[in-house]
């Protein structure tokens, strides 16, 4: 997740929270024996890929991009 992890700090943002979330979702997965170890990256950049980027953000807007991006983990394993 490293390159994932790069972009994110680079493009900044929100993004941040996006993997995060994403992140902590795919990892409890994974602690469950729901996923494979090499599913995370797969879950981490997929959520990346369909979030919205806020540049000029706030508190909520982190919450509830870190919030969305473990609905879309969630959906994705699904």
């Amino acid at each position: 997740c490293l390159v994932s992890a790069m972009t994110a700090a680079t493009q900044g943002g929100t993004l941040c929270a996006t993997l995060n979330g994403a992140n902590e979702a795919a990892v409890d997965l994974f602690l469950q024996d729901k996923i494979r170890f090499m599913d995370i990256p797969y879950l981490v950049e997929n959520a990346l890929s369909r979030a919205k980027q806020i540049k000029e953000y706030t508190l909520a807007d982190v919450l509830a991009a870190d919030e969305a991006a473990r609905i879309d983990v969630w959906r994705t394993f699904r």
